[in-house]
Formats: C-alpha cells, sequence, structure tokens
C-alpha cells in the first residue's frame, strides 16, 4: 500500500449505537459523499438547515438498523437506499437524529484529533 493509499483508508471506522432497543451502524463519509449530503440540504429554509444537514449525513452514513444491511458501499451509496432512509429518518424524533448525528460527530472528532497528532508528531521529526 502506498502512503496515498494509507490515506484514503483514514476515516473508514464505523459504530454501532442502540437507541431504545434499536441498533443503528453508522460509517464516516469521504469527501464526495458528504459533498452530496450538504447538497441535498441545499433548498432547505435556514431555520431547518442544521437538521437537514445532519439527516442527509445520517441517510448516507447508517448502514445497517438492527443487522439489516441498508448501504453495502458507503463511499458509493445507492440514491433508492439514501431515500428510503430519509424516509425513516423523517418519522422519527429530533432528539434521535441528533443523538445518532452527535455519535458521527464524535468519530470525526477522534478521527481529527489522530491526524492532529500525527501532524504534530511528524512536523517534530523533519526529514525523517
Amino acid at each position: 500500500m502506498t502512503n496515498l493509499e494509507e490515506l484514503f483508508s483514514v476515516g473508514n471506522i464505523s459504530k454501532e449505537i442502540t437507541v431504545k432497543n434499536v441498533t443503528f451502524r453508522i460509517a464516516m463519509l469521504n469527501v464526495k459523499v458528504q459533498q452530496e449530503a450538504l447538497n441535498g440540504a441545499v433548498d432547505t429554509d435556514p431555520i431547518s438547515h442544521a437538521l437537514e444537514i445532519k439527516k442527509q449525513t445520517l441517510a448516507r452514513a447508517i448502514t445497517h438498523i438492527n443487522g439489516n444491511t441498508y448501504i453495502q458501499d458507503v463511499n458509493n451509496p445507492n440514491p433508492e437506499t439514501v431515500k428510503h432512509l430519509l424516509e425513516i429518518l423523517n418519522k422519527l424524533h429530533f432528539s434521535v437524529i441528533n443523538a445518532l448525528y452527535d455519535q458521527y460527530n464524535d468519530m470525526d472528532e477522534k478521527i481529527k484529533q489522530d491526524m492532529d497528532d500525527e501532524v504534530k508528531k511528524s512536523s517534530k521529526n523533519p526529514g525523517v
């Protein structure tokens, strides 16, 4: 694996979250899919924009619900599956959406911290 290919695997993590006996597996999105999620929220009014970003992100990040596979390749989600997951998410209470998104965001923060630590470590050892 080349050094560049190692960067492709950064963020290839997922996590199971259980809410009221329903288990979700969420996975981190690559930049392309995250951009699609952001674009999906463009036409919303300013008040509901933040919630729509969360739903659009989760509709691409949720790979399993109670062991049932929804998205096999998180880097290339099927648009029909995304639409179906949005329908599911729209039926949930906003506190559930927030809890799931907070867990997604926590994973992202961990990756960011790991990258920051790696950059700091490499900048202490220039030319190594």
